[in-house]
């Protein structure tokens, strides 16, 4: 009985560490933003979705995240399917809630998309957090939507299984195709 005990707990830890591999592989491209989560000390920010507007340029973005080191790049539109340009920043906290990182969306000098990067285990609490702040969202398509006076504010309705995949909570302007 032993022997079958030990057979069983060496291939109940091979398995266990061929799925940390796998779940390492294909995770890998996002492993850098847990790395500088867990690493660097990176600000907090208040959203405060209901003051973005498509009419801000890329210093009233700045203006409105004060004390966020936003990096701004030029990129394709067809690479990232959002905007021509993107400032993004890595955070430790939006909204009193843990979020990886911050990401504004571009076009032609205009805001058209802003995206945090919520934590696999911070889903419920950052969805606990918009209901309190907007109200009960509407269902569509497995994702959570707020009407805003300024736009639209679309989170994750479910958490991934996948415990490296992030959520996001990602506004649009009220002339944005709703996604």
């Amino acid at each position: 009985m032993l022997k079958e005990f030990g057979f069983l707990l060496k291939n109940t830890l091979a398995v266990l560490v061929i799925l940390g591999v796998l779940v390492f592989l294909l995770n890998y491209p996002r492993l850098h933003v847990y790395q500088q989560y867990l690493r660097e000390a990176a600000p907090e920010t208040s959203m405060r979705y209901e003051l973005l507007s498509a009419d801000m340029d890329e210093a009233a973005v700045r203006q409105h995240f004060t004390g966020v080191p936003l990096n701004c790049i030029s990129e394709s539109r067809e690479v990232n399917g959002l905007g021509e340009r993107v400032c993004y920043a890595a955070l430790s906290r939006a909204d009193d809630n843990p979020a990886l990182g911050l990401a504004m969306f571009f076009n032609k000098g205009r805001l058209v998309t802003a995206i945090v990067q919520v934590p696999w285990w911070r889903h419920v609490g950052q969805r606990m957090r918009l209901v309190a702040r907007y109200g009960e969202p509407r269902i569509r398509d497995d994702k959570l939507h707020w009407r805003l006076p300024n736009g639209l504010l679309v989170a994750n309705q479910s958490r991934s299984l996948n415990p490296l995949q992030w959520s996001v909570v990602m506004w649009l302007p009220p002339n944005a195709r709703q996604r």
